[in-house]
């Protein structure tokens, strides 16, 4: 017998032949898995903090710069957070790269005893790349916490690069330079691509006007913020500001002047007078700075008597309970994403209860745990004769697989669903439901299932006589101001044309924990990320034609900072809450949408949408 040498349960000679038996289909494996990859090649991106490094030296309890580069660039959307010693959640760092707020191809991060501090022994860094088309990257090092009591100076050793550790794959940084943007030689020094410093010749200054009321009562108090950006949406600090104000009837003209503070911003307060007209007050304003070719803006507010504007302004510091007293209700519903399960979520809920609404949305990301009992226990007092609906989310699944995922088959089940996509209506009104949590597990993209069902049901609706409004909510947002999220460039490049055609009038996505609004947007062909602004005024729109984008990520804590606002936002701010939105039944088609800020039980926002002009 050839196999006389034994061991435990194979001869050596079998054991030969199961490992040429395992290499062949392994190689043909290999090389059909090789030919996937060239040929579908999945993008990848880099990041890098070059201070501190690693076994550093640095002082504990102080404050601390951590600062680094990456692949981003202007074309990208892509953000970066950093992480300390595992203290969740994630913090937002700065852009500081040539491009402007959204370019972090260099960017920075202090450290604040206010999140966390450097203590005494080795202490983790990690930062974190997160792009809307590519998987995130992250990078860590390893600084030493020291003891420093003011007279001893903190040294750091000779540079050493991070090692991989585990989850945390470190990437290197060689193809930075096919990015354009930013290199670094052989002692970290700058090289600034002369290209985007020519670019800083055609920057011009972006002005944006926020009236506290409209419609505002004579003889009430008015504030209007004028903010200056320049091309990339940063602030300009010590601007000049020459203003006028044009009365209703242009029997009167007020001028005011100012210079904007280092965020870009000036605040001019003044009182309506009691005996003037109503109508339009024209805001004109003439801004100038150095650097930047002068540029002027034009926006209007409206003046009513104090009976047409109390019920819609009042509730503005008023507690929930108070009604709008000037609209005949037709009905209402309250909207929010990113709930969790928390003492937050519950006074969101509880406050949603106190409404006693018609129709209540979650927008995905709803328990943000393992076990979705939790978000049906405390959604459960609403939660009766189909009220409550839903999209899903990132954490809404656990896996890529639908048939393993068990929080999917769990929401699917409970909420009675056929598809994660779906739309119908109620009154006058087509809601749309869209699933954005994961691509790879229900597919979004130009010529998915999804995409088709979307594009046939608003062909379908846009033609029904019945309907007066067309509201779309999701999970991931279209448009953003920089935060944690990026916006997601897919979906921004596919669906607002459709949502123009068809003439969507709302747009409600979570993702981001923060509340932003946009002006009624019209989608940039040539740059899609800044999208054209058809109506600058603050509140009121009369049939504006293309939808307004809303960010609502505010049912739960955890909160997002921002790191500035884009141009094509009205407004933004970090208080947990959820949007109140009444649909008037009268003959005007009038929408409403409040915020309702759960801490004090006030109103921070507040816009109106009619379809037909006020008699």
């Amino acid at each position: 017998m050839p196999c006389e040498v034994k061991m435990p349960y194979f001869t050596t000679g079998c054991i030969i032949l199961l490992v040429v038996l395992t290499f062949i289909p392994n190689k043909a494996s290999f090389s059909q898995n090789s030919e996937e990859l060239s040929s579908s090649p999945i993008p990848t991106e880099t990041i890098k903090i070059v201070n501190p490094i690693t076994t550093q030296n640095v002082s504990t309890g102080g404050e601390l710069i951590i600062s680094g580069l990456s692949s981003d660039n202007t074309l990208k959307d892509c953000s970066v957070s950093v992480i300390v010693n595992d203290v969740r959640p994630y913090q937002i760092a700065v852009a500081k790269g040539t491009g402007g707020i959204n370019d972090f191809s260099q960017w920075e991060f202090v450290l604040r005893t206010s999140y966390t501090q450097i203590i005494e022994g080795e202490n983790k860094i990690t930062s974190k790349l997160t792009c809307s088309t590519a998987p995130p990257r992250w990078y860590s090092v390893f600084a030493n916490g020291v003891l420093n009591n003011g007279n001893e100076e903190i040294l750091a050793p000779a540079p050493v690069e991070s090692e991989e550790q585990p989850n945390i794959p470190v990437t290197n940084l060689s193809g930075l330079n096919d990015t354009n943007i930013i290199d670094t030689d052989i002692n970290d020094t700058e090289i600034i691509d002369t290209d985007i410093l020519d670019n800083n010749i055609n920057n011009v200054l972006s002005v944006s006007i926020l009236p506290q009321k409209n419609p505002i009562a004579r003889g009430d108090s008015q504030n209007i913020t004028i903010t200056v950006t320049d091309s990339a949406s940063r602030a300009v600090a010590n601007a000049e500001i020459d203003g006028n104000l044009i009365y209703p009837g242009e029997d009167f003209e007020k001028e005011f002047t100012g210079i904007t503070d280092p965020q870009g911003k000036f605040v001019y307060s003044w009182i309506i007078g009691e005996n003037g007209d109503v109508g339009p007050l024209s805001i004109e304003v003439e801004v100038s700075s150095e650097g930047f070719p002068p540029t002027s803006v034009t926006d209007s507010f409206e003046v009513v008597d104090s009976s047409e504007v109390s019920g819609f302004n009042s509730g503005i510091n008023n507690p929930v309970t108070n009604p709008i007293d000037n609209l005949n209700s037709g009905f209402e519903f309250v909207i929010a994403g990113d709930y969790g399960c928390d003492s937050v979520t519950r006074q969101t809920v509880e406050s949603m209860e106190e409404l006693d609404p018609d129709l209540v949305f979650a927008l995905g990301d709803l328990s943000e745990v393992k076990n979705p009992q939790c978000f049906f226990d405390i959604i459960s007092e609403l939660d009766n004769d189909g009220k409550f609906k839903i999209a899903l989310g990132e954490d809404d699944t656990d896996s890529n697989d639908t048939d393993s995922s068990s929080r999917y088959g769990d929401f699917i089940s409970h909420f009675e669903l056929e598809d994660p996509f779906y739309s119908f209506d109620y009154q006058n009104v087509h809601f749309l439901a869209m699933s954005t949590g994961k691509g790879s597990f229900i597919p979004y993209a130009n010529g998915s299932v999804q995409y088709e069902f979307i594009k046939n049901d608003l062909t379908k609706v846009a033609n029904d006589p019945n309907i007066d409004w067309i509201i779309v909510y999701g999970y991931r947002p279209f448009y953003t101001s920089p935060t944690l999220h990026p916006a997601n460039e897919i979906l921004r490049k596919t669906y607002p044309p459709l949502f123009e055609t068809y003439g969507v009038d709302l747009v409600i996505t979570s993702h981001n924990h923060n509340y932003q609004r946009s002006y009624p947007l019209v989608y940039n062909i040539e740059q899609s990320r800044q999208p054209i602004i058809k109506d600058v005024n603050a509140s009121h729109y009369y049939a504006p034609g293309v939808p307004i984008y809303v960010v609502v990520g505010t049912a739960g804590n955890n909160l997002y900072d921002f790191r500035g606002q884009a141009p094509f936002m009205v407004t933004q701010f970090q208080e947990s809450g959820f949007l109140n939105v009444n649909i008037s039944n009268t003959d005007q088609d009038i929408l409403t949408g409040r915020f309702l800020n759960i801490g004090n039980g006030t109103y921070n926002d507040h816009f109106l949408i009619t379809k037909s002009e006020f008699e």
